[in-house]
């Protein structure tokens, strides 16, 4: 069970994130100066693509060249078409060696500059590392950030202060002593869970054990016979009856929550053609209509009337009958089903205590129906801010 961090707690986070954020900002700041020459960094990355696409295009275009220079040489030397594979005529190769002669001489002419090109491209890489993600629009996030702390952070100081005042006059030893009594039944259960942990895996390896002892022995047709062959086969029998058992268990639970869950939910619901709940892959329970069908959208009401179904299903599956406390469980339900919920409840449970304020019930109307079953109502009384006393009711 984990708590819920305090509003010191959060404070502490707060100011921690604005002295990160600060630091963060001072850093960006430095790099400043970047946004200033951005412009500039920018027409010069513009002159050096114009210059690097045309040495790209040169390198092309002499690569294109050589290409066909080779295939021309090829053409003279075989006296074969290297594109259609037919034979030259004289004249035909008299032609291609013209054109061979003509793309050699321009071939001389086609300089490349790559120690030039290579050059251009790692300074093209090296403005492009400046111009990305300029320190100024990173600041501004930073800012914004920090702004959104320091209103959080007042926020925090008024709840503070707002707790401060409200445990005043109030007997601070019992308060700190319920405090430490918290936090050591939270390392309780920690140290518990760790215990669970252990024994689990101790208890694995012991059965993965008995698995392997009880191969090894069946394999050996003198030991078979042995008596403690014989305890190990039954020991792995009831091992895995007892594993069975205990899926069977579940799975009875399961469908008879399931049923308790949808006669309360039936007996709940004013909506008369829901056929009940089915409890699904995720132990959620889902809403079927009248042809068995799941509801997809359900209303906030439904919803609780869902929930109310499940914690009545899972206390008479559970337990025996016992008392129920119920804390605001009308809040978003209409009077049709504040009026089914109080007509069933109470027939569930030997005792059912009720907390409810003046906008979930009327006492003279809703609880008429159930007034005979009423035994006790008490009223909170508000005597100030930090004091409230408790009083029955004259029925």
């Amino acid at each position: 069970m984990s708590r819920k961090p305090g509003a010191i707690h959060n404070l502490v986070k707060n100011s921690q994130r604005q002295k990160e954020i600060e630091i963060e900002r001072l850093a960006l700041i430095r790099d400043a100066w970047k946004d200033l020459i951005r412009p500039q960094i920018a027409l010069k990355r513009e002159h050096l693509m114009e210059e690097n696409n045309r040495l790209s295009d040169a390198m092309i275009h002499r690569a294109k060249v050589i290409a066909k220079i080779e295939q021309l040489r090829k053409s003279v030397d075989n006296a074969v078409c290297q594109s259609c594979g037919q034979p030259l005529h004289q004249e035909q190769r008299n032609n291609a060696g013209k054109e061979l002669g003509e793309l050699e001489a321009a071939l001389m002419g086609i300089t490349v500059d790559e120690n030039g090109r290579n050059r251009i491209s790692a300074e093209i890489r090296d403005l492009d590392r400046l111009l990305k993600h300029g320190p100024t629009a990173q600041i501004a996030t930073c800012d914004r950030e920090i702004s959104r702390l320091k209103v959080e952070q007042t926020k925090l100081d008024n709840e503070i202060e707002r707790l401060h005042d409200q445990i005043k006059g109030q007997d601070t030893a019992e308060i700190a002593r319920k405090r430490a009594l918290r936090d050591g039944l939270l390392k309780e259960e920690g140290r518990i869970e760790q215990h669970i942990r252990a024994n689990k895996a101790e208890m694995d390896k012991a059965v993965k054990d008995l698995a392997m002892i009880s191969k090894a022995l069946e394999s050996i047709p003198t030991a078979r016979a042995a008596k403690s062959s014989q305890v190990v086969k039954i020991a792995s029998e009831l091992e895995r009856i007892y594993g069975r058992s205990i899926d069977r268990l579940r799975d009875d639970l399961k469908t008879r929550v399931e049923r308790l869950a949808s006669d309360a939910f039936k007996s709940m619901t004013t909506q008369s053609k829901y056929s009940g709940l089915k409890i699904n892959n995720n132990y959620g329970l889902a809403i079927l209509d009248e042809h068995g069908h799941e509801v997809t959208i359900r209303s906030a009401g439904a919803e609780q009337i869902v929930a109310l179904s499940l914690i009545d299903g899972l206390s008479r599956a559970g337990r025996s009958a016992g008392p129920v406390v119920m804390d605001t469980p009308f809040g978003r339900l209409d009077p049709g089903h504040r009026a089914n919920i109080l007509k069933y409840l109470p027939t569930t449970t030997n005792q059912l205590i009720l907390f409810v304020h003046e906008g979930e019930v009327n006492r003279d109307r809703d609880l008429d129906q159930i007034a005979s079953r009423v035994g006790r109502v008490y009223e909170i009384k508000e005597v100030n801010t930090r004091h409230s006393t408790i009083e029955k009711v004259t029925q």
